[in-house]
């Protein structure tokens, strides 16, 4: 053991470091760091140009998205989204199917997979033939008051986000 110096009061000259003050500024300085980039790169607000997700979302109502959500784990059915067609120009929309899904509209309704999809729109004696998802893709719930009615392919790098909910919500 080092002996440490007293002066003549008998106090420690180089007293050792407290090792709980060095862990309680690293803790703080990592949930800084990391809040800092999860609210530059994780979450991001998005004003909804349409109403393809009513009557959840209305158009231009704020939501908030987490952009990371599909890093490392893949898109899931019913998942609201945040997605690009162009730069600059976001859209959202319910995803319906995910690569390898068989979707088609037969007589008006939505057939996922051979079978019809609960609570989806009606949209009247319309048939569209079935379309297999390909890889790196996901298929959009079709919005009835799109016209024309068509299945959407959207590739799985133009999803922004994942919406997490309305944003005024989210902050109070």
């Amino acid at each position: 053991m080092q002996r440490l110096r007293k002066n003549l009061t008998g106090v420690c000259l180089f007293p050792k470091p407290r090792r709980w003050k060095l862990k309680l500024a690293g803790a703080g300085l990592f949930l800084l760091i990391t809040s800092l980039l999860l609210l530059d790169w994780g979450f991001v607000r998005y004003r909804l140009l349409d109403e393809a997700l009513a009557p959840a979302f209305w158009a231009g109502q704020k939501v908030v998205t987490l952009r990371t959500a599909y890093w490392i784990l893949p898109p899931r059915r019913n998942d609201l989204i945040v997605y690009s067609r162009t730069k600059g120009v976001y859209q959202s929309g319910k995803l319906l199917a995910i690569q390898g899904d068989r979707i088609a509209i037969q007589h008006g309704k939505v057939v996922l997979n051979g079978s019809p999809v609960p609570g989806s729109p009606a949209f009247g004696d319309l048939s569209i033939p079935q379309i297999t998802v390909p890889l790196g893709f996901v298929s959009l719930l079709p919005n009835p008051e799109e016209l024309p009615v068509r299945l959407q392919l959207i590739p799985i790098r133009n999803i922004q986000g994942k919406i997490l909910g309305n944003w005024q919500v989210l902050i109070i």
